[in-house]
């Protein structure tokens, strides 16, 4: 059409030029965008028809994104006088106060969105909301920036499926530059100076822009840098793309780096180091979570008391676990929603962890005492300040990794100091990795995200390239665990926390015998060639604490398989009441049952061995299969986890014919049956009581997986 209509006004022109009756390439392809607008004219027609579907759902979408904005900023609540007062997001979700100022912030980014074919008139109108927060008392300009991430959520959530990769991309340019106009809006009022970007006519008859005009557009171009000035975290946040929570987490982590070299330095008893240690920690949690340090202020208090007054009473290991398990689940039900959020539930369920662990040691030291079998296992009742440091240790108090109040006391004591001198070194090692990691983990995401796996461009690849997409997604998506973890690790090792000792000071120092916190195997997780191996190096000190305080304290059942199966479920809610969560790990259970059971197959087949021995091309060929198998399918098992809501991780599963679930129920089922059939035990094997040295799979490791999480003690 468009170069039917270019014809018609070139013969208007009454040329009788053949040329002119031709029309260009240009002519024919999209209409021009405003130079000043970030966006292609094909991504501004996806916006604009994107935005139809959101346009439908105003009053929910704006809702949501106000719920988010509080979670993250609970501070920005004290602006509002009409609902300060709404602390809790059922509160919020149901005040008629906040649905109207809902209504009117989207119904201003709808006239902004829909104001994109004109430019002038869109900047005319945004400026002057933004130069009306200037009578609002106390309002700062960053906080325009806080809204950018709940707008992108709320967003996400109302689209659902249509919310694509490239989707997304539209949507955080669109946004920004939104953001970026009501700064300039703001600012330029300051000086009764608003329009900052339509040129004079003058200028526009001289196809150029005023130098008024020209220093505005630069003004409002450098809008986003001025902010680092007042709020450096807000400006990391959006120089890097990430949430300001996550810019955070992420500078705390590395703030216990110093701090632990400080601590090092650090002249004093027990008491100096215990009090410098609850300060920062304290201050950490404060600065990430602001008032909603309350929640683990309160939950050390009940630690507290429930410690003093039940020490010698059956109730303290009920009651610890009862309310602190209560707490964090309550504290997801108010808080959570389809997203991974980074709030005050997050440091508290580590928190969670490590006082119920508290609570069982206790009780273990008692009953030791009271049969008269002391040892120097045993643990004293903390003090409140020791048991405020040990709950707020800077290196861990975010995302862990945990540990036990024995550890602890030894390492406060300084049992551990004279093993400890070359901890800077060691540290040192593991924040590289931690950062060689965090690297790979940005630089893959640009290329397979949790996006793409909803797009319609993932849904089109054919099967074997979905599961090649999930399985580099999967592997990408762990990296930003492992990477946090090695950062949190490092920060432990410099404090010096982290020795090994079998029994204090009973043997020489040795490098190898710094990794008593460590979460993550690098070199077991790097070499993966089942499943078992993932259990045994990924999240080692949080499976640690389920085997010695869930699995090991099911034995009561008498079934080992029962409680695997507990131990299980107890990591599922401890995450939350996310369906992806129960999925997960009740995938985890059926790949290591099916590992248990087909594994002693191919190991105890001494032909098969054999010839493993003899073809070099079929190991190679062996190793690849293990690759695939381990890597592809843990994406695979990873999906719900990370998507969590059920609609989203099933559409996913429906994308690629829920193959996982025909290998793993289909493999718990007739897998090891038939194989047995295939490859029958050779009779020296039978006659053996050892498998032969020589399998298909890496040689076991200590870790029964079949029977748990990692049963290595942590003393």
């Amino acid at each position: 059409m468009g170069c039917e209509l270019t014809k018609l006004a070139s013969s208007s022109n009454g040329s009788n030029s053949k040329s002119n009756n031709v029309p260009s390439l240009d002519a024919c392809g999209p209409p021009p965008v405003d130079s000043r607008l970030p966006l292609t004219a094909k991504q501004k027609y996806t916006m604009v028809a994107s935005w139809k579907g959101i346009s439908r759902a105003m009053e929910t979408t704006g809702i949501t994104m106000f719920i988010k904005l509080f979670e993250e900023h609970a501070d920005l609540l004290n602006m509002f006088a009409k609902f300060k007062e709404l602390k809790t997001k059922e509160e919020q979700a149901t005040s008629e106060e906040l649905q109207e100022h809902a209504n009117k912030v989207m119904n201003t980014l709808d006239e902004g969105i829909r104001g994109l074919d004109d430019l002038d008139t869109f900047f005319e109108f945004i400026h002057q909301v933004g130069a009306s927060h200037r009578r609002i008392p106390g309002f700062k300009q960053e906080y325009f920036w806080r809204i950018e991430e709940p707008f992108l959520s709320a967003v996400s959530t109302t689209l659902g499926d249509r919310y694509t990769q490239n989707v997304e991309g539209i949507y955080k340019l669109t946004i920004k530059f939104i953001i970026e106009t009501l700064v300039a809006g703001y600012e330029a009022s300051a000086n009764n100076n608003v329009d900052s970007t339509t040129t004079t006519s003058s200028s526009t008859a001289k196809g150029g822009l005023s130098p008024r005009t020209h220093h505005n557009n630069l003004n409002q171009r450098n809008s986003l840098l001025r902010p680092a000035m007042i709020n450096p975290v807000e400006a990391l946040a959006r120089a890097s793309g990430a949430s300001a929570p996550a810019i955070r987490l992420i500078l705390s982590v590395l703030l216990a780096y110093p701090l632990g070299l400080f601590y090092r330095q650090l002249k004093g008893g027990p008491t100096v180091r215990n009090l410098f240690i609850a300060c920062t920690g304290v201050s950490i949690v404060l600065f990430n979570y602001g008032t909603d340090l309350y929640h683990s202020m309160l939950a050390v208090a009940v630690s507290f008391l429930c410690n003093t007054f039940l020490r010698n009473s059956s109730l303290m290991v009920p009651v610890s676990f009862t309310y602190h398990m209560g707490y964090l689940l309550i504290g997801y039900y108010y808080t959570t929603s389809d997203t991974y959020d980074i709030k005050w539930t997050m440091p508290h369920c580590v928190l969670v962890l490590r006082l119920i662990g508290l609570a069982f040691d206790l009780s273990d030291s008692r009953k030791k005492e009271a049969a008269g079998k002391s040892d120097d296992k045993c643990i004293p009742t903390p003090s409140l300040l020791e048991l405020i440091a040990f709950t707020y240790f800077p290196a861990s108090v975010l995302v862990g990794p945990q540990f036990s109040f024995l550890r602890y006391r030894r390492f406060v004591d300084g049992a551990y100091e004279p093993h400890t001198q070359e901890a800077p070194a060691y540290a040192t090692k593991k924040f590289l990795q931690g950062v060689f990691y965090l690297v790979v983990n940005q630089v893959g995401t640009q290329y397979v995200s949790d996006a793409y796996l909803m797009s319609d461009e993932f849904a089109a690849e054919s099967l074997f390239m979905k599961h090649i997409y999930l399985g580099c997604w999967g592997r990408i998506t762990l990296y930003k665990y492992i990477s946090i973890w090695l950062l949190a690790e490092g920060a432990a090792v410099i404090f010096g926390l982290t020795y090994i000792d079998a029994k204090p000071g009973d043997r020489e120092y040795s490098s190898d015998e710094l990794s008593g916190c460590s979460n993550i195997k690098v070199g077991v997780f790097e070499n993966t060639s089942k499943y078992g191996h993932y259990v045994e190096s990924f999240n080692v000190q949080t499976n640690m604490w389920v085997a010695n305080y869930v699995y090991k304290r099911l034995r009561f059942l008498n079934n080992r398989m029962l409680s695997h199966l507990g131990a299980l479920f107890f990591l599922a809610i401890w995450h939350g009441f996310h369906s992806g969560y129960y999925v997960t790990f009740l995938m985890e259970f059926m790949v290591i049952r099916m590992e248990k059971e087909v594994e002693p197959i191919f190991a105890k087949n001494d032909k098969l061995q054999k010839l493993l021995q003899q073809q070099p091309l079929l190991r190679a060929l062996v190793f690849v299969g293990l690759k695939y198998y381990t890597i592809v399918w843990a994406g695979w098992c990873l999906v719900p986890f990370v998507f969590l809501s059920f609609h989203k991780w099933w559409h996913i599963y429906t994308t690629v014919r829920f193959t996982g679930f025909i290998l793993f129920l289909g493999g718990n089922a007739f897998l090891a049956p038939l194989l047995r059939a295939v490859l029958p035990r050779s009779s020296s094997s039978s006659s053996s009581s050892s498998a032969p040295k020589t399998t298909v799979t890496p040689a076991n490791s200590s870790t029964d997986t079949s029977a748990g999480p990692a049963t290595k003690k942590d003393n």
